[in-house]
């Protein structure tokens, strides 16, 4: 087996590779066992990167061939076990929105005289704005 000259080089030097290791020549096998040492992590990064990719053309080929539901399609099946999301209830004409708060349901829930009401500070000291009822 050859190895890459990188590897080779590394085997080579006094003071990193096989020379600054052991006090004796080596063998033949310990050059080839401090090579394959040093391919080790490549190979296993070459693996990993083939599979990773394998993994993705399977799922890519799986998302072409099974078409994605549409919003509607997953409301109609969670409403099949019983769970009924905003959108099919909407379509349904079950969704029913409550009435809107204004200032004044408020004051008169609270049961604060116009006086009271008035007295409240505003947020206008922090950058916000009084209410100003919407105008249709």
């Amino acid at each position: 087996m050859h190895y890459p000259i990188d590897v080779a080089e590394l085997c080579a030097d006094p003071y990193l590779g096989l020379p600054g290791q052991q006090p004796y020549t080596p063998t033949p096998y310990d050059v080839k066992q401090f090579c394959e040492k040093q391919l080790r992590p490549r190979r296993e990064k070459a693996d990993w990167d083939q599979r990773t990719r394998a993994q993705i053309e399977d799922r890519s080929q799986d998302l072409r061939h099974s078409p994605r539901q549409t919003i509607q399609e997953v409301e109609d099946e969670m409403a099949e076990r019983g769970v009924f999301l905003p959108g099919y209830l909407k379509r349904a004409g079950q969704l029913q929105r409550g009435p809107q708060e204004t200032p004044e349901s408020v004051r008169r829930k609270s049961g604060l005289t116009q006086a009271q009401w008035d007295a409240l500070p505003d947020d206008t000291h922090r950058g916000g704005t009084r209410y100003k009822p919407p105008t249709d």
